[in-house]
């Protein structure tokens, strides 16, 4: 009865209160950030240095915003903001502040991310996402900046519907008549053309570049108008692509946003190799290049200007030029495959990370617990005693029951990834080139489930899949069988009457297990493909080729 009546006391009268110092502590921090931020350097320390009160928060708040200035003085990851940025994220630990952590973290990570160090980034963005859904955006520190980066991050790593979901709330409290609204406008344009969703993109882009233009925000209504070019290239309206672009370009050079007219002029680029303009195209190409060279962290883009400096020797019958390109093109990927290439692998062990996580918060909870615990009477400390045993036995079953959702959720994943190939499949109407897409699709996900069952293999879920097979049931539903071969076949024989004939003279006495693994390489899929297809093995696959060449001699590879 006591311990009831002291938490009717803390829940009416205390709650409030703190809630109250809470929110006042984060528009005082808010208010140094942005005194901070409008100092030069040598000024921010000193000014630093003579604020007395609440040294701890301030010392993180000092870190990042040096960290930030550094950055900003070298436009590249540097040892300076690396280390301010690292004694921010330590100091962290002292105090038990979640509107800090989410802002440090956030911007720790959007420094990384900025520099297309994906891999270093996600640690930061994930702890930020994690402490976003329990803390609302009043008490926020910062909350449009926090939603903005945690958004452009997730929507970096594919995540499109994550980086809306922080958009639309950043969009509730921003002013409709600033740059930010016009950005997150923008941005949701941009990230529901991820999604597909060509319409509603086009409809935000639109708004976002009305409202830049109303304000003055030439450079966001730039970035709207090359959004809205490759929606009009989609549509084959090029004419007006060009026009768009060539505006673009234009402003981003007279505002000095010199990456984005690097963008705008390799989109350009890549329609004037469309159209056959190949000394526009030339041009683009090297303006972009000069720009995307002088940046150690736009390889990205130095990739796709390679890619089209490729086209464009080979339009051009250049094969010296072509070959050069290529070199570079290898080099480029070798970074890549320590900065922006860490993409992939980020993702494949998102889900692990998250449950890491969720057990590390869960631990330290404990021990906070049992911190309290030791505080108390020896007569009540026998009693809490008794409810930490009962809490580790709920610990250790929510650990179960967190391993069963997880596995449980990968399942559903994998499902609703077949389920929407086979639904994309049946809205075209199953012609050859969407049934070359659902192929290539089905082998993605037949690698992605192979890596999923190793993993689980290898984790102490497995226990798990013996038991439901739900993962190899599910990759075994992924084979072809004789229904959906015959309706491939048809509108294989179909689109390809030609080929099926000649294929029928050429190599009369075919079987049907040969015929298909002869119309699954006409459609270009590899031994591994087309084994995940049929069931069989890559060894089985190239067997049976050796076969078919052995008994048909030239006519087997004069098919191809």
């Amino acid at each position: 009865m006591y311990r009831t009546i002291n938490i009717l006391l803390y829940t009416l009268i205390l709650c409030p209160v703190m809630l109250m110092a809470q929110v006042t502590s984060v528009q005082t921090l808010e208010k140094h950030i942005e005194t901070y931020r409008a100092l030069p350097i040598t000024a921010l320390t000193k000014h630093y240095l003579e604020t007395p009160q609440d040294k701890q928060a301030l010392h993180i708040i000092y870190n990042v915003v040096l960290a930030e200035k550094y950055a900003a003085q070298t436009d590249a990851l540097n040892a300076q903001s690396t280390a301010h940025y690292q004694e921010a994220i330590q100091a962290l630990d002292k105090l038990d502040n979640p509107a800090l952590s989410i802002w440090v973290n956030t911007s720790c990570g959007f420094y990384y991310y900025t520099y297309s160090e994906l891999a270093k980034a996600y640690n930061y963005f994930l702890k930020s996402s994690f402490q976003l859904r329990e803390v609302p955006s009043n008490n926020l520190l910062r909350p449009t900046e926090v939603y903005l980066r945690n958004a452009y991050f997730f929507g970096n790593i594919n995540e499109p519907e994550m980086a809306i979901s922080y958009l639309e709330a950043a969009k509730k409290i921003t002013p409709k008549k600033s740059k930010t609204y016009a950005e997150i406008l923008f941005s949701l344009g941009y990230h529901h053309a991820l999604l597909n969703k060509t319409n509603l993109a086009e409809e935000y882009y639109t708004k976002a570049k009305c409202i830049a233009q109303e304000i003055g925000d030439d450079v966001r209504k730039a970035k709207a108008l090359g959004e809205l070019a490759i929606i009009a290239i989609e549509k084959k309206e090029l004419t007006t692509a060009e026009e768009l672009l060539l505006e673009d370009i234009k402003i981003s050079k007279k505002e000095g946003d010199y990456r984005n007219s690097m963008y705008a002029q390799i989109l350009l680029s890549e329609l004037y190799l469309k159209q056959q303009k190949l000394e526009k195209a030339k041009q683009n190409i090297a303006e972009a290049e000069a720009y995307a060279k002088s940046k150690n962290y736009l390889k990205g883009f130095e990739k796709e200007i390679i890619e089209h400096k490729i086209q464009l020797a080979a339009l051009e019958g250049d094969t010296l030029t072509e070959l050069t390109n290529h070199r570079a093109l290898d080099e480029i990927y070798k970074h890549l495959a320590v900065t922006d290439g860490e993409e992939v692998i980020v993702k494949i062990n998102q889900n692990l990370q998250n449950q890491n996580f969720a057990l590390q918060l869960a631990a330290k909870q404990a021990k906070l617990e049992k911190a309290k615990l030791l505080r108390i009477t020896l007569i009540v400390f026998c009693s809490l005693l008794f409810i930490v045993c009962v809490l580790a036995i709920i610990l250790y079953n929510r650990k179960l029951k967190l391993q069963e959702t997880t596995y449980q959720r990968n399942v559903l994943s994998f499902r609703l990834e077949k389920s929407a190939s086979e639904k994309r499949l049946e809205e075209t109407h199953k012609t050859l080139k969407s049934y070359k897409r659902y192929l290539q699709e089905k082998n993605e996900q037949v690698a992605k489930l192979e890596v999923q069952i190793e993993k689980i293999g290898k984790s102490p879920s497995k226990y798990l899949e013996r038991k439901n097979k739900l993962l190899r049931q599910l990759l075994e539903e992924h084979l072809m069988t004789d229904e959906n071969w015959y309706a491939f076949k048809e509108a294989f024989i179909k689109e390809q009457s030609d080929f099926y004939l000649n294929l029928k003279q050429q190599l009369p006495d075919l079987t049907e297990s040969h015929l298909r693994i002869v119309i699954l390489q006409k459609m270009e899929l590899n031994n591994i493909e087309i084994a995940n297809i049929l069931g069989v093995t890559p060894a089985a696959v190239k067997k049976a080729k050796q076969r078919l060449r052995k008994k048909y001699n030239e006519s087997y590879d004069a098919l191809f």
